[in-house]
């Protein structure tokens, strides 16, 4: 603990007196979001698609109409010969229209009607109207007692939409989390690179001494050829090595500059060193506890769209019952100015009421369909109960993980202090002449695959805390 928070002071200090601060793995996720057009787009659209989700609230929101048509009637009936025959008109309705979560609707209407009679018939000297109004408010009432009984269509295509815009918008926040673990990955993959090239070009540094002072051996007749020969080889080796780190440093180099959104490489300047982020991570994730996951989340969620989707397609395949209830004010008149005035009289009434029923003739197939539906609906919940699972069991496979790589980084420590001590005493042996060119070239060899196992242990352990990261909100 002691040690970790001394490292965490050294990196702060770093940051003071360097003209650019130290680029931890936080600043770098950080520049990530700002500059990356994959992540911005994802929460663009996690924000439009919750927005839209408010559609929902349209579904039982009143709504209203206008209906207006004209007419010419020319067909015959009992009351043709009083009519004249052909007649003509309009008819205006207006309103309101509005869906109940409980399953009844209502439906509150004005209308205005007129008619012209132009060959209207005249009876004892008594000329028949030829201009007739209709007005009246009209109320009518209908409940579902079968098909979206108590609203269950209704509340069922609600939580459909809204059940859907979630799961979009969580699948867009796993985006979101995708892009920033990938971006941290390579931001521990370039940690990791360029200690290697450091490593290397010490090691090359240490072939190249080893070469000059076989040669000045030779030269003076007191080394074999074969000393030279093999430490030239060693250079080589070294050479190539540190090539191929150099290579996959600049491919690194690449793939972080994508993530800060950079069109140029634009080498990374103030990276702290592998060893000293690790540590402040350790201190990051003691107090961690469990957090469930947006994988989790999404697949509950997916439940709860199944579940809404098979209410809904439910609600549809049942028998249609419903009952209603209608009340029209009716008002007659040849001026109308008497019939506007007097429309919402209640001496003239109209009432009426009645069911309606509507159903399949296909039952089996009907009753098939049902069963269906709800073996997906289990097999939603069951799949959002198994993410469940696996999302605590990772958890705790991480945390293992976790403890163990650390133990492994410690051996590895005490590792590469053994195998430099036993290189550095090695070419003390031999510059006394009690070792061979070999056998130096060969300790110096381990001691940088001691260092070269250190630092893969400390990427692994970087993964893990990359991962274990996700279980948290970004």
């Amino acid at each position: 603990m002691k040690r970790t928070l001394v490292v965490a002071l050294g990196l702060a200090l770093a940051t003071s007196v360097h003209a650019q601060p130290v680029l931890t793995v936080g600043s770098f996720l950080r520049e990530v979001r700002l500059h990356h057009e994959g992540l911005q787009a994802a929460q663009i659209n996690r924000g439009g698609v919750l927005q839209a989700a408010n559609r929902s609230k349209l579904i039982d929101s009143a709504q209203a109409f206008i209906n207006a048509e004209g007419f010419i009637d020319g067909k015959v009936s009992v009351f043709s010969a009083l009519q004249g025959g052909q007649s003509e008109g309009a008819n205006t309705s207006v309103g309101i229209f509005s869906k109940m979560d409980n399953g009844l609707e209502a439906k509150l209407s004005y209308r205005w009607n007129v008619q012209h009679l132009p060959n209207a018939a005249k009876i004892n000297d008594y000329q028949l109207p030829s201009l007739i109004f209709d007005s009246g408010a009209s109320l009518l009432l209908t409940q579902s007692l079968w098909r979206n009984g108590g609203g269950a269509e209704v509340k069922a295509t609600k939580e459909q939409i809204e059940a859907g815009a979630q799961v979009e918008a969580l699948a867009n926040t796993l985006t979101i989390k995708q892009i920033l673990v990938e971006a941290e990955a390579a931001y521990w993959r370039l940690l990791a690179s360029k200690e290697i090239v450091a490593i290397q070009e010490k090691s090359l540094d240490r072939a190249k001494r080893m070469v000059d002072w076989v040669n000045q051996r030779s030269s003076l007749l007191l080394a074999d050829n074969s000393d030279v020969y093999q430490a030239k080889a060693a250079l080589e080796l070294r050479t190539l090595e540190l090539r191929a780190a150099i290579d996959e440093d600049s491919a690194n180099e690449r793939a972080f500059a994508n993530y800060r959104g950079q069109t140029q490489l634009v080498q990374a300047r103030n990276l702290p060193s592998l060893s000293e982020m690790l540590e402040v991570q350790v201190v990051a994730s003691e107090n961690k506890v469990y957090q469930v996951r947006e994988a989790v989340q999404l697949a509950q969620k997916q439940a709860k769209l199944k579940a809404a989707q098979v209410t809904l397609e439910t609600q549809q395949l049942q028998p249609d019952f419903n009952l209603y209830l209608g009340v029209d004010l009716n008002q007659f008149g040849t001026r109308w100015q008497d019939s506007f005035l007097n429309s919402f009289a209640i001496d003239h009434p109209t009432i009426k009421g009645g069911f309606m029923l509507s159903f399949s003739l296909d039952a089996p197939d009907a009753k098939a369909s049902l069963a269906g539906l709800d073996r997906q609906k289990d097999a939603a919940e069951a799949l959002a109960s198994r993410k469940g699972f696996e999302d605590r069991r990772e958890w705790i496979d991480l945390k293992e993980k976790l403890a163990a790589g650390l133990r492994r980084i410690e051996l590895a420590r005490k590792i590469e202090k053994l195998q430099k001590e036993k290189y550095e005493n090695e070419v003390v042996r031999h510059q006394r002449g009690r070792s061979t060119t070999y056998q130096v070239l060969l300790f110096q060899q381990d001691y940088a695959n001691a260092q070269l196992t250190r630092i893969t242990t400390q990427a692994q352990v970087a993964a893990v805390f990359g991962q274990l990261r996700t279980f948290k909100g970004r």
